[in-house]
Order: structure tokens, then sequence, then C-alpha cells
């Protein structure tokens, strides 16, 4: 079964991460970037990532690693935004 979340604000992610996540221990790691320049505006990138959740209250940790795949654009003001593509390749041990 697969859920979907949508948050109003950065508020409200964080204050239900909070609540769901009060008990339990995570790191997050993003490594090595592989960042490929398509023209002045679009890039495209990988980060291989690590994730470590342990829930000492059930006795239960896992170790994750995966890859990261992003867009990103310039905005004509200056500025840039991502644009996430996704996440396979995640292996659980």
């Amino acid at each position: 079964m697969t859920t979907t979340a949508i948050w109003e604000s950065a508020d409200d992610l964080v204050d239900y991460l909070a609540s769901t996540l009060e008990d339990r221990i995570t790191v997050h790691q993003g490594h090595m970037p592989d960042i490929e320049f398509l023209d002045n505006d679009h890039a495209e990138g990988a980060w291989a990532l690590f994730d470590w959740a342990d829930h000492p209250g059930r006795n239960y940790a896992f170790k994750g690693y995966r890859y990261y795949f992003e867009t990103y654009v310039r905005s004509p003001e200056g500025g840039g935004k991502s644009v996430p593509r996704g996440l396979p390749g995640f292996a659980r041990t």
C-alpha cells in the first residue's frame, strides 16, 4: 500500500516528522554528487544516499542505500530550484 501525504507548509512537515519520529534515531547522508550540466540553465544530478533508522523501543533498526536523482533549473531571476526525479534502487539491510 502506498500512501501520499501533502503538507501545506514546511512547518507542517516538521511537526509531522517530529511527532512520528520522536522516539526514533535517524541519520540521512548524501555523498559524492555526480552533476552533469546540460546547458547554461539546466543540470541533472545523482547522489549516493545512506539512511539509518533506529527504533530502540521496538529493538529494531535498518540501514538503507540508494541513489537520489534531481534536475536543476535556473530561474530567469538568477535563482534556482531542484526537481526530484525519484529514489530507485533502495536496498535495506
